[in-house]
């Protein structure tokens, strides 16, 4: 029969094309390890205890020595996002001065800084290592219990660190009366 001939039936032609087939797919977890979503790898928060136990920190002092983020980056030259920042000022509520104004600049290499509550200064030969600012003022701080929290999302400050560690500076934007201990935790997606 040569193709785009008619035929012609008679009779009853049955014909099933669907059938109904149950699949059952099981997935193993040891073989989905896949933890790249869209191109980077989320490595989570951590957690870093930020000295700010002086009394009488003024405006625009250091709150603390570098915040050390090893292997912000998978690789040396290899570049992350900074996602999300959080802080977390412990104190009293009695004090209005315990929701801090807070400048973190975020840093791709170690650069000089002073000791904590000494006045911020940068050197103009460090300019070139800050990857951006990320600041808190009061406004951002919600209260949790005698804790103020605020956190900063959709930063996305790329970097690339000189080795693989990103550096975090905290420096106080207005003066804290009472002084408490904070904390900062963080987000990073690598490449």
């Amino acid at each position: 029969m040569d193709v785009g001939t008619n035929v012609t039936f008679t009779g009853t032609v049955t014909n099933t094309i669907f059938t109904d087939v149950n699949v059952t797919n099981t997935i193993n977890a040891a073989v989905n390890t896949q933890t790249n979503v869209g191109g980077f790898t989320q490595i989570g928060e951590q957690i870093v205890y930020v000295d700010t136990t002086a009394t009488g920190v003024a405006a625009n002092d250091v709150l603390a020595t570098a915040i050390s983020i090893s292997n912000a980056s998978r690789t040396t030259g290899g570049s992350a996002i900074l996602q999300t920042l959080t802080w977390t000022h412990g104190g009293t509520l009695a004090d209005p001065s315990v929701k801090p104004d807070i400048n973190l600049l975020v840093c791709v290499d170690t650069i000089t800084w002073p000791t904590t509550n000494a006045a911020a200064n940068l050197v103009q030969s460090d300019l070139t290592k800050i990857a951006g600012v990320v600041q808190f003022t009061t406004g951002d701080f919600v209260q949790i219990g005698t804790n103020w929290i605020a956190t900063k999302t959709g930063l996305g400050i790329g970097f690339t660190p000189l080795a693989t560690t990103l550096y975090i500076y905290p420096v106080s934007k207005t003066a804290i009366t009472n002084s408490n201990p904070s904390r900062i935790s963080w987000t990073i997606l690598q490449d």
